[in-house]
């Protein structure tokens, strides 16, 4: 974004405030022209905004903000991209291993705001849109699959680790009589956690088992060995939102519109082909 703007002869500023009515409220020095909203806001709190200023949203992966402009990740493309990825290699037993966190922090700050809504509190599940891409996948009888699972956790963030929760599943993927061959985890941080709890069953990455993360090819670096991901480009999400504030300066009235963005892949060590006897 300050690359596209200073281009534009813009200035980004970068601001937190305890509650989004906050900025209504601040005196901004240089006047500003619009809002990248870069956190979850409540729904009806974000239409206050959107009656001040020019607001594009870019904070999850599925987009329910009526009313403003949205850029955000294309799941079911990214879904699409990591099975042909996966069958190019061999694949044909893949598991799509998910969490939903209850209780989280951003969920019970949300709560605090007021005007808290249903689907404020789906919105907390930032995964949503993932999973539903994955149960598409899954449950649309994909062609040259001979077994594809769904594996989505329910997790109280207040007393279950990621660990423990990875730990469970994998224990359970052990006892189906024809496991998985690969696995798709919704984050980089989860797919470090799934090495390790294989590496404790004597389980090798990539020669026993094949995983892929979504997330930022800096964060694939963390595990061992480096991470396969699919991300989303953000170097072109962030030089579209100056583009569609200034849209929205020209016609106040413009359609507001809902960008979705192809993500990449970046193969990193933790895919091959699955083992011969499989």
């Amino acid at each position: 974004m300050r690359s596209r703007l200073q281009q534009m002869g813009g200035e980004l500023i970068i601001e937190h405030f305890d509650s989004p009515k906050d900025i209504l409220t601040q005196n901004f020095r240089p006047q500003i022209h619009g809002l990248a909203v870069l956190e979850q806001v409540p729904l009806s709190q974000l239409s206050l905004l959107a009656q001040t200023y020019p607001v594009v949203c870019s904070t999850a992966n599925l987009d329910v903000y009526i009313g403003v402009d949205c850029v955000y990740s294309n799941e079911y493309r990214s879904a699409v991209r990591v099975l042909e990825q996966l069958r190019q290699l061999g694949h044909r037993r893949i598991a799509w291993f998910g969490i939903v966190d209850t209780h989280t922090p951003q969920a019970m700050y949300l709560k605090t705001l007021g005007d808290y809504s249903d689907m404020d509190g789906f919105l907390g599940e930032l995964h949503g849109g993932r999973h539903a891409a994955w149960a598409y996948m899954v449950h649309g009888r994909v062609e040259h699959c001979d077994d594809m699972r769904l594996l989505i956790r329910e997790r109280d963030w207040r007393s279950q680790s990621l660990e423990d929760v990875v730990s469970q599943t994998v224990d359970e993927m052990l006892t189906q009589r024809r496991r998985p061959t690969a696995v798709v985890v919704t984050s980089a941080i989860m797919g470090a956690a799934l090495i390790a709890e294989l590496a404790k069953r004597g389980l090798r990455v990539p020669q026993d088992i094949s995983i892929v993360g979504y997330g930022m090819a800096s964060d694939a670096e963390a595990s061992r060995p480096p991470l396969t991901v699919v991300a989303m480009p953000m170097v072109q999400t962030g030089r579209m939102i100056p583009e569609l504030i200034q849209r929205r300066i020209a016609d106040p009235h413009a359609i507001p519109l809902s960008i979705q963005v192809d993500s990449e892949w970046h193969a990193g060590a933790s895919t091959a082909p699955p083992p011969k006897d499989d």
